[in-house]
């Protein structure tokens, strides 16, 4: 009988475990989504890697 026992123990824990990664991911996700939403910008490097210019996203006019 203790056999019983230990197994739905042990899948109690692996729930438990499971569902504190699901909730843990989607914490991550949330926070990721909630950060910064400024424009972007893209700088341009000389040959020795210092930065030429930044330039905005819509100032790069790729389409």
């Amino acid at each position: 009988m203790s056999f019983l026992t230990k197994r739905s123990d042990d899948r109690a824990s692996w729930l438990e475990f499971f569902h504190k990664f699901i909730i843990a991911f989607f914490c991550l996700i949330f926070f990721v989504a909630c950060g910064y939403k400024g424009d972007p910008s893209y700088s341009v490097l000389d040959k020795n890697g210092s930065v030429k210019e930044i330039k905005a996203y819509k100032n790069l006019n790729r389409w």
